[in-house]
């Protein structure tokens, strides 16, 4: 029985009023509000068909002029879909099951009417439950032609797969951009999923492999790129695959993701990365022939004019010493042409010492120390250095733009920081050379470090790239002031020993750390 009373719209088939009240009563003893309507013609039940808010049809087995196999034909030919019972006095049980295996939902006989109301209530259920079914079905199956519809479009191979405890690939669903992408079927790469690993191109199934190995382990997102061999000509592809994993209750790794062809991009990147090569090649063959040229100037500046200013000093000495005693006037010209050509050779000095100190001669921790001895005593700020060096000189061009990267640190410190105070640490040990210049100043901005002007940063981080090393510039620890820090590994640069490891401090009273 029903726990609470429904009115239900029958469209009862019958040509006996008295049994048509039967049906009517034994639905209202359930618990059931009956809207019926009786016909008996198949024309009148044509006719109640137009309506379309019956809940379910009543039939007779048999009629004088209808039966209860034409009611079922007319209600399935209609637009409605409700379910068809019959209540007669008598129906065989070929006629039973041939009326059930027709679409009947089920049948009682009039002699038990009172079994109706259950028989209807559950027929009511598995109809709602069929519907709700069929309801169900129709949005799985829009939902998976939407999806289709949608991976179909991707540019990639959308997939879904089960990874087993021995790490073997199960597919279940494959997009049709398998073809296009991978130059075999769907169907083929899911009936035999280790064609995907033939595929690839024998350097890189040893990544993937790794890739694979790795899901069970921590179930983080996939980012894989490698190459295949496409059939049937053999092109060569870049693919990247992107997938996400969830472990199963079984122990199975679900995966769900894409693969994407990604050779445009690769080329691109791959030219780009060539371009960018080509372009730290310039920079580095323009700085060599620009450090040669200062070099070569500051060698004729010394050698040249240096000798040349030293010979004419030389002669205008010995012309002082043999004029008479009484040519005063001499004297007093030769003195000051003297001091014009001391002025001329401290000038030379400094030049080709700019150009490039030759204590860079003696190693780059005596050249670093030099260099911050001049710095101190030029600005007047405290600096200590704190050298920890095996006595080497490393190769020129490395040792060079090391110490340019110095001088452009000390040259922003003087221009932006306002420190008081400079630590300079160098480390080598034969591996590596280490550079770091820390200052207790204003600090720098990200704003300061990428702005499009930042020549001398760009120019150092130049600098340490065409050496393979690491730079880096950040404010320090402390919050006050800037920290530079330069990396470069000196295996496979030539070394020449010069002496014995020195630790040493240049100043009497350097900055405390």
């Amino acid at each position: 029985m029903i726990a609470a009373a429904v009115t239900l719209r029958v469209l009862h088939v019958e040509d006996s009023v008295d049994d048509a009240e039967l049906v009517r009563s034994a639905l209202e003893h359930g618990g059931f509000n009956v809207d019926a309507h009786r016909v008996e013609t198949e024309q009148g039940m044509l006719d109640a068909l137009e309506r379309t808010d019956w809940d379910l049809v009543i039939s007779d087995f048999n009629l004088p002029q209808f039966n209860a196999s034409r009611a079922l034909q007319l209600l399935k030919s209609s637009a409605m879909d409700i379910p068809f019972f019959i209540a007669s006095g008598y129906i065989g049980q070929e006629g039973a099951v041939a009326l059930v295996k027709a679409g009947s939902t089920d049948f009682v006989m009039k002699s038990n009417l009172a079994h109706l109301p259950v028989v209807v209530e559950r027929g009511l259920r598995e109809y709602g439950t069929r519907k709700a079914h069929q309801v169900a079905s129709a949005a799985l199956h829009e939902s998976e032609a939407r999806y289709r519809a949608i991976a179909a479009n991707l540019p990639g191979m959308v997939y879904q797969s089960l990874l087993s405890r021995d790490e073997t690939i199960h597919f279940n669903y494959v997009s049709d951009q398998c073809k296009p992408l991978f130059g075999i079927d769907a169907e083929t790469l899911i009936a035999n999923p280790q064609l995907l690993v033939e595929l690839l191109l024998p350097e890189d199934v040893e990544s993937f492999r790794k890739i694979v190995k790795k899901i069970p382990r921590d179930l983080t997102n996939t980012n894989w790129e490698g190459r295949c061999r496409i059939p049937p000509e053999g092109d060569v592809k870049w693919i990247n695959l992107r997938a996400s994993h969830r472990q199963l209750p079984n122990g199975q790794i679900l995966s769900e993701g894409i693969f994407s062809n990604i050779t445009q991009s690769k080329v691109w990147q791959m030219a780009l990365e060539r371009s960018q090569e080509e372009l730290r090649e310039l920079s580095k063959h323009l700085q060599l022939a620009k450090e040669q040229e200062r070099s070569h100037i500051a060698r004729e500046l010394h050698d040249e004019l240096g000798s040349t200013l030293t010979a004419i000093k030389i002669d205008l000495l010995r012309l002082s010493s043999g004029l008479p005693e009484d040519r005063a006037d001499l004297f007093h010209k030769i003195g000051s042409a003297t001091n014009l050509l001391d002025h001329a050779m401290d000038t030379v000095r400094n030049v080709a010492q700019s150009l490039r100190p030759g204590i860079l001669d003696f190693g780059l921790h005596a050249a670093i120390e030099w260099q911050t001895r001049e710095f101190q005593k030029r600005l007047g700020i405290d600096c200590e250095i704190n050298c920890h060096a095996e006595a080497l000189i490393i190769d020129s061009d490395t040792s060079t733009a090391i110490f340019r990267i110095f001088q452009e640190t000390l040259t922003n410190i003087s221009k932006h920081s306002d420190a008081t105070r400079v630590k300079v640490t160098l480390v080598e040990d034969g591996e590596m050379v280490f550079l770091e210049v820390e200052d207790n100043g204003n600090g720098i901005t990200e704003y300061d470090i990428s702005k499009t002007g930042s020549f001398g940063i760009h120019n150092m981080r130049e600098r340490v790239e065409a050496l393979g090393g690491e730079f880096e510039i950040e404010n320090s620890a402390s919050g006050h002031g800037t920290r530079v820090c330069v990396t470069i590994s000196l295996v496979g640069k030539d070394a020449i020993e010069v002496g014995t490891d020195t630790q040493q401090t240049l100043f009497e009273e350097p900055l405390n750390p």
